[in-house]
């Protein structure tokens, strides 16, 4: 078997695991190939549990084999830090193993080619990027993250057909169908945050969180910030019995931002906020369309036309002022009720 057909294994077994049970860590699969020819199959399963080279080394010695003997490849490089979990690359250190094919470099700060320099050190034979792409693709926002120095964003309109926020009266409850508002719930269960605004919260009696029983998954529902010029809440804070505080295990914090590029690198250096959805009305999502902060655009659309002039719409798509934004078209979907969910990716250079 060679070396890109085991990586493949460990790579589409990870697959199987759901996100949402590892997160905020990501998905990692290992594959052993013993010198006898069986294969062991591990993965990380879920958040605090064991990880894909310890799940894959317990199968191995549960079925008599013996570590050392064989060729393992595993999707990202083992972790060489101490987390909920001891270290990795001790692991396999100490069980003696002598060829390891890696398909990423892990860009966490605490491992970031640690790993793979301590495995050198100690004899062990290490081949890097076998199918990186894929094994990148794994968990392409965690390595977009620790690259970049702050969340992958993803922007979530919920409009009209004419591209609507809310009627002439200022409703904006509800646009969209009970299948698009599943589907938003879906989306914020993949984030480590939510961003809002006050006023929409406010006006909306909001709760921002997870339901629709995506919240089940959960370690804990996405902390919530909430973005505002001079509102009362940023002196008195959110009132205890406002429907957003329900979940007492949450954070909900209400700021002003003067710098937004600052703001998101402060969400990775200082919550380790990997991914935010920024989930709010047309001047918000203005602002950061009319400076490219966003990586993914998720867009609801409904089959009504509600017209008007009053009615909230992104001025920035009319005034034309969006900085050269390209994107790619990754999702088209159309769901009950007549409404559509488009999915946008930003073009790397």
């Amino acid at each position: 078997m060679n070396p890109e057909t085991l990586m493949g294994l460990a790579i589409d077994y990870s697959r199987k695991i759901d996100p949402h049970l590892v997160h905020p860590n990501p998905r990692v699969g290992t594959a052993f190939l013993s010198d006898c020819g069986k294969l062991i199959l591990g993965a990380h399963k879920i958040y605090g549990g064991d990880h894909a080279e310890i799940d894959c080394l317990k199968k191995i010695r549960s079925r008599s084999l013996c570590p050392s003997k064989g060729v393992w490849a595993v999707s990202l490089e083992p972790c060489s830090h101490r987390g909920k979990t001891p270290p990795c690359v001790d692991a396999l250190i100490d069980a003696g193993i002598r060829q390891i094919f890696i398909g990423a470099t892990d860009p966490n700060p605490l491992v970031n080619g640690k790993s793979i320099v301590r495995l050198r050190e100690n004899g062990v034979e290490v081949s890097e990027g076998v199918l990186e792409e894929r094994a990148r693709n794994l968990n392409s926002e965690w390595h977009f993250a620790h690259e970049n120095q702050r969340p992958y964003i993803i922007l979530k309109l919920a409009t009209s057909l004419d591209g609507a926020f809310f009627s002439e009266n200022g409703q904006s409850q509800w646009i969209t169908g009970k299948a698009a508002r599943k589907e938003s719930h879906k989306l914020r269960a993949q984030c480590d945050a939510i961003v809002g605004t006050v006023k929409s919260v406010e006006s909306d009696q909001a709760k921002m969180n997870v339901r629709y029983g995506f919240e089940r998954h959960l370690r804990k529902q996405p902390d919530l910030i909430l973005l505002s010029r001079g509102h009362r809440w940023l002196k008195e804070g959110v009132p205890s019995d406002h429907p957003c505080c329900a979940d007492q295990c949450r954070e909900v914090v209400v700021q002003k931002v003067a710098n937004f590029e600052a703001f998101f690198r402060e969400l990775y250096t200082e919550s380790g906020i990997i991914k935010v959805l920024i989930e709010t009305g047309p001047e918000l999502i203005h602002t950061l369309l009319s400076r490219g902060l966003f990586d993914e655009l998720c867009w609801f659309k409904s089959s009504k036309i509600l017209g008007g002039r009053g009615a909230g719409r992104i001025s920035a798509l009319n005034e034309g002022n969006l900085p050269g934004l390209e994107l790619d078209c990754v999702e088209i979907r159309g769901l009950q009720q007549g409404d559509i969910f488009l999915r946008f990716k930003r073009k790397l250079n």
